[in-house]
């Protein structure tokens, strides 16, 4: 029986250790979707925090672990557009590797709010 791997969009929030190579401007977390190709979402959430652990990144907070399977409603920060969990979504499963989309800083989050902007 062949395993039919689907693409998961886990949406999350990550803390960042200084030398974090996702780490660019000197963040505490980053606010994402990470796009996981596996079988099962148990499998989904054992290779993402694999994958951040390599990263070195540690999960804090977990809004939403989704199949994807077209047309996606997000209610969480960042916003991904249909394109871009579609195009994630086909090359996390076509190169067999997580994707990281639509992911936000806590500095960029820290400089929006400064400017009077909400937490897209």
């Amino acid at each position: 029986m062949m395993e039919i791997v689907s693409a998961w969009l886990i949406h999350h929030r990550a803390s960042m250790e200084p030398t974090s190579p996702m780490n660019c401007d000197g963040s505490e977390y980053v606010v994402g979707v990470g796009v996981v190709p596996a079988t099962s979402m148990r499998e989904a959430l054992d290779l993402f925090d694999q994958y951040l652990a390599k990263n070195k990144m540690a999960l804090m907070d977990l809004w939403k672990c989704e199949q994807y399977s077209g047309p996606i409603r997000l209610f969480t920060t960042p916003t991904l557009t249909e394109k871009e969990a579609q195009e994630s979504s086909q090359r996390a499963l076509e190169r067999d590797c997580i994707y990281y989309a639509g992911g936000i800083s806590s500095e960029v989050i820290k400089h929006m709010e400064e400017c009077g902007h909400e937490e897209t």
